[in-house]
């Protein structure tokens, strides 16, 4: 008999997520408090679940915490990092599609966890062509959003998204094709895997809901919850279980990475000031950011994960 498990981290997230739906169905929230909103969140946990990578890096490798590992880790951290953010010198356009790649794996695996996928080329690849089959139809609903923000990156022009705006007309059936192709996909893959059963099935069922409140959420809310709270928080979970910290409270953490997310707060700080009043070129320039760091953070959590299947 198929039953829900209602003590599931991801469940109560969907319960958070469907209670947001409601509250902007009945009351929408003004657009200050949807900012506000998004960055808290960042504060809270998008930058939190990534500051504590050098101690991943660290336990990945049994490597005790000295002045020679942590120089190694910034070498290679900042050295991904700095690779990539050259790539933005030489084209946004290809370095932003690169980060939606990037990101699409990223998310995939996190999202898919619960599958219970052992780590191999296939699952790679459909961890991808989830993430890449969630992160375009995401922009294609969210394009009249996502073009203005598009446009706030330097050197971006507007026939550099005419094939975005042309597809946004499509975007319903856009969806209707993503589904046809990676439910049978995912159903053959977890068949031949011998998967298939009520733990991937309650998985699946999640993830439908979780897009279809997600897609008909403002950008600030829908994204700022998806990447905020699902991903960032259910990754602070699997961190904390990696690192031996389940019994260790949030505050426990903060202090833990007090440097890494001073300096990614300062940051932010920066953006604001310099950027006051041009929201779409704050929002560029701070993805611009996250995605420079996005690279070698993936490398990082992708080997935990790793291990754990």
């Amino acid at each position: 008999m198929f039953k829900l498990n209602y003590k599931s981290n991801r469940f109560k997230f969907l319960i958070l997520a469907f209670v947001l739906f409601v509250i902007q169905y009945f009351f929408p929230v003004h657009s200050t408090i949807q900012l506000i909103f998004f960055g808290l969140g960042v504060i809270l946990f998008g930058i939190p679940h990534g500051s504590l990578d050098h101690f991943i890096y660290h336990k990945e490798r049994n490597e005790a915490m000295n002045i020679r590992s942590i120089s190694k880790f910034l070498l290679f951290y900042l050295g991904f990092a700095v690779l990539y953010a050259s790539l933005w010198l030489i084209s946004v356009e290809l370095s932003i599609l690169l980060f939606i790649v990037i990101s699409a794996y990223h998310f995939g695996e996190m999202d898919l966890k619960a599958l219970a996928i052992k780590t191999s080329l296939s699952s790679r690849i459909l961890f991808s062509f989830y993430g890449l089959l969630f992160l375009v139809n995401y922009l294609l609903f969210q394009f009249p959003n996502v073009e203005s923000i598009l446009l706030g990156f330097p050197e971006f022009e507007q026939s550099q998204v005419e094939t975005l705006r042309l597809l946004y007309g499509y975007r319903e059936e856009v969806l209707l094709a993503s589904i046809l192709v990676f439910v049978p996909i995912l159903s053959i893959y977890l068949f031949q895997s011998k998967l298939f059963g009520f733990v991937q099935l309650e998985t699946v069922l999640q993830l439908v809901v979780l897009m279809l409140i997600v897609f008909n959420l403002p950008i600030l809310l829908g994204f700022g919850f998806y990447f905020n709270i699902w991903h960032a928080g259910l990754s602070m979970i699997e961190i904390k279980k990696f690192l031996g910290w389940q019994d260790k409270s949030y505050w426990f953490i903060y202090r833990k990475s007090w440097l890494t997310n001073g300096l990614s707060f300062l940051m932010i700080g920066l953006l604001f000031v310099v950027f006051k009043g041009n929201l779409e070129r704050l929002l560029a320039i701070f993805f611009m950011s996250i995605a420079i760091l996005t690279a070698p953070h993936m490398k990082v959590i992708s080997v935990l994960f790793s291990k754990e299947r």
